[in-house]
């Protein structure tokens, strides 16, 4: 469940070192916002060497991630979503973003738009949930992309496929007090081949 926001942040630390622009992160509500901010973007960014004034600075204010200005904003406030042109768009959690707001229509869709000044300049935008509703429009934006697959070939027949997580096969390699014995899992795991059957360490 950290992964997707992880990798968000890992996103947001390397542009802002590498490829600086405006960027603009959104939570689904103001809980989540102030949440997210207190425990996982400010002790960050303040070891970047950023630190504002005062605590409410974070969420009234860009601050700055490397040499990228930063905003942090959520879904179910119209004027928050207003007003900050952004070259990154970093949305989290969409999947329970409102449908629709008031006099903007539906968030992601607006969000997105922030990106306009940009639209030359190698734009991009993130969107990470856990899905919950096929009619949300965070699944339908989600339906509507390209998805890809890394396939792999196999070392017997050199049979080209996605590495399913299903056709491993390891024995019960954790220890008394519940741990994984990582030695154990190297050693045992399996990989069943789907075209030849091969079992593959």
């Amino acid at each position: 469940q950290r992964g997707k926001t992880i990798g968000m942040l890992l996103c947001l630390f390397w542009a802002g070192r590498f490829r600086p622009g405006r960027g603009f992160w959104v939570g689904a509500t103001v809980d989540e916002a102030t949440s997210f901010v207190a425990e996982r973007l400010k002790g960050m960014v303040e070891s970047s060497g950023a630190r504002p004034e005062r605590k409410s600075d974070w969420l009234r204010r860009a601050l700055r991630v490397g040499s990228m200005p930063l905003r942090v904003a959520w879904a179910t406030s119209a004027a928050k979503l207003r007003g900050w042109p952004a070259r990154y768009i970093f949305g989290d959690e969409t999947g329970i973003w409102p449908n629709a707001l008031r006099n903007i229509g539906e968030p992601q869709a607006y969000a997105w738009k922030r990106t306009r000044l940009y639209a030359h300049r190698g734009r991009k935008a993130i969107w990470a949930t856990t899905p919950r509703d096929t009619e949300h429009p965070s699944w339908l934006h989600a339906s509507a992309a390209q998805f890809y697959q890394w396939h792999v070939p196999c070392p017997e027949c050199g049979a080209l496929q996605f590495l399913d997580f299903e056709r491993l096969k390891f024995h019960d390699c954790k220890r008394h007090d519940g741990t994984w014995d990582l030695t154990r899992v190297r050693a045992e795991t399996r990989y069943a081949c789907l075209e030849c059957d091969a079992l593959i360490e």
